[in-house]
């Protein structure tokens, strides 16, 4: 077995409250196949992708549902005698539940359960439970760093390394599967960050509440991450004593009147790409899916308070701001209003009248106009 399987069995931790832990159902990479046996019962079979269908197997009495993942995420147990070549669940009675990740927000099952994904789906297999089985509570969240990725401090981006989900037992009290690429926010909506301790987290409702600023959230409002750090010698039980979380949200405008609000030209990961007479917004290659806005460094004076907010996109003419280049073009965005002050001329432009962004060039001989921190482009009048 591969290293990097042997690292994602190892993220799975057996934590539950109730002493019944979710087990995965098949090895990664395993190809599910779905057949009828003689009484009409329905069974699933995993086979691993690299062996394929076997001289015992019929490959016309079995259809084939998919390639599978393993769920990944908080109080999740691999199977402890697990096998390349697996019928599931050997019960009289099997149920089959196919659940979408990204709008479900919580499922109660069995605790003779067993789970795997197929095409995006969640699929739970169980024996039917009987009258008076206590079910056992399985949630959903959002996961702000790809699969294979931790928020570390000292970097303020996604760095490849797999996940401890323990750290966030000071959170959750049930099983969650941790559902990354599903949280976007609309260009009509805000992105405001915080950075949080688990004592300040409270799960109510299906909502997670920031008691430290009164806000609440949906599950499909929001994506969390722990706050780990890159040093190999760091103090376990001085970082356990002072967890922290990063917390991604995706708000209504309203929340501009409250707490100031910067715009940013291009979307959430992205940069201005200039080339061919063009400038465009693409992916930054630099950062895995995003990264903080605790790294914003602007070309100007900026003082990020506690919580601002980012909004996006801004379709028109530019006009780049160089105060390194010329005096007069030196500004001040405000860290109570989010507007922009043009301190030669005093002139104030609001957020809808400006934006911020990092520029690169395609022409090697052309990156002294590039902007690797944040530049101000203003509206062309």
């Amino acid at each position: 077995m591969c290293v990097k399987l042997v690292l994602m069995y190892l993220i799975f931790s057996y934590l539950v409250t109730n002493n019944n832990s979710i087990q995965i159902c098949c090895t990664p990479q395993s190809i599910l196949y779905k057949s009828q046996g003689s009484n009409n019962s329905t069974y699933l079979k995993c086979i691993h992708a690299m062996d394929g269908l076997n001289e015992t197997v019929n490959p016309t009495s079995m259809d084939m549902l998919g390639k599978t993942e393993s769920p990944q995420g908080y109080g999740l147990e691999i199977l402890k005698e697990i096998s390349r070549h697996m019928k599931l669940l050997q019960c009289a009675h099997t149920s089959i539940l196919n659940i979408s990740l990204f709008t479900e927000i919580s499922v109660n099952v069995s605790p003779e359960s067993c789970l795997l994904i197929v095409n995006n789906s969640l699929i739970v297999v169980t024996c039917k439970s009987s009258i008076g089985d206590e079910l056992q509570s399985i949630g959903f969240v959002n996961k702000c760093c790809p699969h294979g990725y931790t928020y570390v401090s000292e970097l303020n981006k996604c760095y490849l390394r797999e996940p401890d989900f323990n750290v966030y037992s000071s959170i959750f009290d049930k099983p969650m599967i941790f559902v990354d690429n599903s949280f976007v926010c609309p260009k009509n909506n805000v992105l405001v960050e915080y950075v949080v301790e688990a004592k300040t987290i409270h799960l109510k409702k299906r909502q997670i509440l920031l008691k430290d600023y009164g806000r609440s959230f949906k599950r499909n409002e929001f994506c969390i991450e722990a706050i780990e750090v890159l040093i190999e010698n760091r103090n376990p039980q001085l970082y356990k004593n002072n967890e922290q979380f990063l917390v991604r949200t995706c708000q209504q405008l309203q929340i501009c009147d409250s707490v100031p609000c910067i715009r940013k030209c291009c979307a959430d990961g992205e940069i201005y790409y200039k080339g061919n007479m063009t400038t465009s917004c693409i992916g930054d290659e630099n950062n895995s899916k995003f990264q903080s806005l605790a790294t914003m460094n602007l070309s100007g004076v900026f003082t990020k308070p506690s919580e601002f907010g980012v909004l996006t996109g801004l379709e028109c003419s530019k006009f780049r701001l160089d105060p390194e280049s010329f005096a007069d073009e030196s500004h001040v965005i405000s860290s109570t209003t989010g507007s922009l002050l043009i301190s030669s001329t005093s002139k104030i432009y609001s957020n809808s009248q400006y934006c911020i962004e990092k520029i690169k060039n395609s022409s090697y001989a052309d990156q002294k106009n590039s902007c690797t921190h944040f530049c101000v482009l203003i509206l062309k009048y």
